[in-house]
């Protein structure tokens, strides 16, 4: 008799890296079957989607979407709960702190799970309890480290602004499994009292290609650098040898100023993916909840092997396109304005610390993720691949 598939719940589906999880676990073939629903804040679905994969408003900022959000979990009763939803603009976090913590530390999540726990699921076998799986950042940690060092998950957080004091404090929500709980407790304490099986993810900046399945708000960092480098190409004009005259006016030599000294482990939305099914898969074919725990631990550094600023990944996006880090800038010269053709630099390099950003932004943010792959047997991939495969 064949097993039934497994319910995945992922919150923030129509966001970037909710739709690659929608396609990989719902649309994509392959032997394993999942039954997925997804939330939004809106009440926007994605679509083209088979009727199965069902769409759920869920905004944990106001009362009727955490009841929306409650009642689908009491419907589907959900193996796996992915929760990627989040309020992830830090200027616009730290503007609204408060509906930051309601939305990025949500008790809405907890309630719905504690409730379904009080109704153990017949056909549950080794799954008596879900496994929630939860989206951090880097931005819990301060930045204060030397250039060439990096956090491991040892390291104490401590955020520097609301969008990381907000996911701090969903940290600590989910590792307690109550609202109001202070104070630190061992692993094993906290985990005879949680009703799931918990692993936070701290993502670093995500790079990848477009979202697969409907376009989303404002533009990622890697199609606006790609965007922005890219060689501009005046149709009708050929130099001598045919090829196109890619000169531009003055007027329109427009440079990109990107941050020097802000590092990150940028990290590659497939990757990702690829954690959560390995979690999914090592929680699956686990003998019980308790080996999976001994094998997983509840927080993991989630960056790439690459520690990057800004301006070493626009070098890394030019050369995935094959592209020119100059561009030709034609100038009128001498008494005869002859115009004249000049080589400048398409990325102006500046410092982060002269930029106000509107809120404060940790400067080096690069995390040692050698736990996760230790613990899941699985490598992250370096930032050259990672854009080739992004970008072409």
């Amino acid at each position: 008799m064949a097993l039934a598939p497994l319910r995945i719940l992922i919150t923030g589906g129509t966001g970037y890296l909710g739709q690659f999880l929608i396609r990989d676990f719902a649309l994509e073939p392959g032997p394993k079957k999942f039954k997925v629903w997804y939330t939004s804040s809106k009440g926007d679905a994605l679509p083209n989607l088979p009727a199965s994969i069902r769409h759920v408003r869920a905004d944990f900022s106001e009362a009727e979407g955490v009841a929306q959000f409650m009642a689908a979990v009491r419907e589907l009763r959900p193996h796996v709960v992915v929760h990627t939803a989040a309020m992830a603009s830090p200027g616009a976090c730290e503007k609204a702190p408060e509906v930051a913590m309601k939305i990025n530390a949500p008790q809405g999540l907890l309630d719905a799970l504690l409730a379904m726990s009080t109704q153990p699921d017949a056909e549950g076998g080794s799954w008596q309890r879900p496994l929630l799986i939860a989206l951090s950042t880097d931005m819990v940690f301060s930045g204060s480290k030397e250039q060439h060092d990096q956090y491991r998950e040892t390291d104490a957080p401590q955020p520097v602004n609301v969008y990381g004091q907000s996911k701090v404090a969903m940290e600590e929500l989910l590792l307690n499994g109550m609202s109001g709980t202070t104070g630190a407790c061992e692993q094993s304490d906290r985990e005879t009292r949680l009703y799931y099986d918990l692993v936070i993810l701290r993502s670093s900046n995500i790079l990848g290609p477009p979202a697969p399945l409907a376009a989303i708000k404002g533009t990622k960092f890697t199609q606006w650098l790609a965007a922005s480098l890219a060689d501009v190409q005046r149709t009708g004009l050929s130099d001598s040898v045919g090829t196109g005259d890619q000169s531009i006016n003055a007027a329109d030599y427009k440079p990109l100023t990107l941050f020097h000294d802000e590092y990150r482990s940028y990290v590659y939305v497939g990757d990702i993916v690829r954690v959560v099914a390995a979690l999914i898969q090592m929680r699956e074919t686990s003998a019980d909840a308790d080996a999976f725990r001994r094998s997983v631990p509840q927080v993991l550094n989630m960056g790439g092997p690459d520690a990057l600023n800004r301006v070493q990944v626009a070098h890394e996006v030019a050369a995935a396109l094959g592209t020119r880090l100059t561009c030709s800038v034609r100038a009128e010269a001498g008494e005869e304005a002859q115009v004249i053709t000049v080589e400048k630099p398409k990325i102006i390099p500046t410092s982060r610390t002269s930029v106000d950003l509107g809120y404060p932004s940790p400067l080096n943010i690069a995390m040692d993720s050698s736990f996760l792959m230790q613990s899941l047997g699985l490598p992250m991939t370096n930032i050259n691949v990672a854009l080739r495969r992004a970008l072409n």
